[in-house]
């Protein structure tokens, strides 16, 4: 896969729709990185327990998010918790050396 380029309101509904998903209309983190994601392939719309409007990530979606997060050492994830333990940990290092 070729590097994607998303912004940070794409990764954060990417992220959502993928650790918390699928998504309900209106609790996407933005309406219009939810759209942009559609428009290039990551997400689309579905039905879900006899409901419309329901939001999901795609196979590319996923490919996206490994990309994205990688591993915590710097490589490409080869599994979607490989990826969200390298988003996780990425996000405690921040966490720690910030000042409050």
């Amino acid at each position: 896969m070729s590097e994607l380029t998303l912004t940070g309101a794409e990764v954060d509904t990417l992220v959502a729709l993928i650790e918390c998903g699928p998504l309900s209309h209106g609790y996407e983190p933005s309406k219009s990185a939810r759209d942009s994601l559609i428009d290039r392939g990551l997400a689309v719309s579905i039905v879900n327990k006899l409901e419309d409007g329901w939001k999901a990530a795609t196979l590319a979606g996923r490919d996206a998010y490994k990309a994205h997060f990688g591993t915590a050492l710097e490589g490409t994830a080869g599994t979607m918790r490989e990826a969200h333990a390298a988003r996780l940990a990425r996000r405690a290092i921040r966490s720690a050396g910030s000042t409050t």
